[in-house]
């Protein structure tokens, strides 16, 4: 491998970028849109039953930092990185929707 391919390899893609982008903000409303509910996950709730943005906020930002790191190692699968971003990222976004809609 030339080192101009090299460089192509390591090179990430707009849509890539666009995706993550997508992933964190998703997330992040997630965590936002929770606050002062009930919550159904018992490694995000209180003892009251609340969301705990003590407890939320570092398991949802290990799982995403988790993911963009997996990402950085393994950058020959672009693709399959975006998909899972879209994925991961939308049904963090449907969930703040519907919490949303709670408030």
């Amino acid at each position: 491998m030339n080192r101009r391919a090299g460089a192509d390899y390591y090179r990430e893609s707009t849509m890539l970028t666009l995706t993550k982008i997508f992933l964190i903000a998703a997330s992040a409303l997630d965590v936002h849109s929770s606050a002062g509910l009930r919550e159904a996950n018992p490694l995000y709730r209180n003892p009251q039953g609340q969301f705990s943005m003590y407890r939320a906020v570092p398991i949802k930002a290990g799982v995403v930092a988790g993911l963009l790191i997996a990402e950085r190692k393994m950058p020959g699968h672009k693709k399959l990185w975006t998909a899972f971003n879209v994925s991961f990222g939308s049904v963090s976004a449907a969930t703040a929707a519907h919490n949303y809609t709670q408030h």
